[in-house]
């Protein structure tokens, strides 16, 4: 006996009907093997979404995450990236509120102690310098908040990060490093900062700095506030 085929029957043969009414999958499978198709079952491949909790799942390949910025100490081959550095800020951010006739020096004032530098594959992109307060018109008021000698307070000064790179908490990594070295050497690290500075301020009052004085600016229509450090055991760990 010939083998049926598809070809077989036209539409409107009887087979073509039973299948047309989900007649059942044994009768087409033993009538005609041709026509009869097997239900496709479940799978997780098919149906993602229904897959239960313990199935198991194509690994997903996470992007390489960048280097993270390295903090050292400044060398002097690392000024002039520096000055390009804080034109960049002042242009953003209006730090230093008044431009310096002389960047180099601005960065590199007579009373410096040390300075370093984030830098991350190959560019600098922050900043930081610790001072003696001996001299600083503003060390009588640490003085009296700390009851330390001028000799006794370092200024944390100069801290810029670009503005591309913040968010990464090198502004914090900056802090951290310059407060750490001055509490080495039994100086209390101490700041100012304008009023205007509001990203400067909540960074320092976010990581436990406290406010000693304010006064108004003798070079600037601004106040400013004077912060000092908090014991090493009393610093919160930088968030930003």
């Amino acid at each position: 006996m010939p083998s049926l085929q598809t070809a077989d029957f036209p539409r409107g043969n009887r087979l073509h009907s039973l299948r047309a009414r989900h007649c059942s999958h044994d009768v087409v499978r033993r009538v005609c093997p041709a026509l009869w198709q097997p239900t496709l079952r479940w799978s997780p491949a098919l149906h993602p979404h229904r897959a239960s909790a313990g199935a198991t799942t194509r690994r997903v390949t996470r992007p390489p995450e960048s280097p993270k910025a390295e903090i050292r100490i400044r060398r002097n081959g690392d000024l002039d990236a520096c000055v390009d550095l804080l034109a960049e800020v002042h242009a953003s951010d209006h730090y230093p509120l008044h431009w310096p006739a002389d960047p180099h020096g601005w960065l590199t004032p007579d009373i410096l102690l040390t300075a370093w530098v984030a830098e991350k594959e190959g560019s600098v992109v922050g900043h930081v310098a610790l001072c003696s307060a001996a001299g600083d018109p503003a060390a009588p008021l640490w003085s009296a908040a700390s009851g330390l000698p001028p000799e006794h307070i370092a200024t944390v000064a100069r801290l810029f990060v670009a503005p591309w790179a913040r968010g990464q908490g090198l502004g914090a990594a900056l802090l951290t490093r310059a407060c750490a070295v001055a509490r080495s050497h039994e100086l209390l690290p101490a700041i100012e900062v304008l009023d205007r500075d509001g990203r400067a301020i909540a960074l320092y009052e976010r990581v436990g700095w406290q406010r000693v004085a304010s006064a108004p600016a003798t070079w600037a229509s601004a106040t400013l506030h004077y912060y000092v450090s908090p014991p090493e055991d009393r610093q919160a760990t930088p968030g930003g």
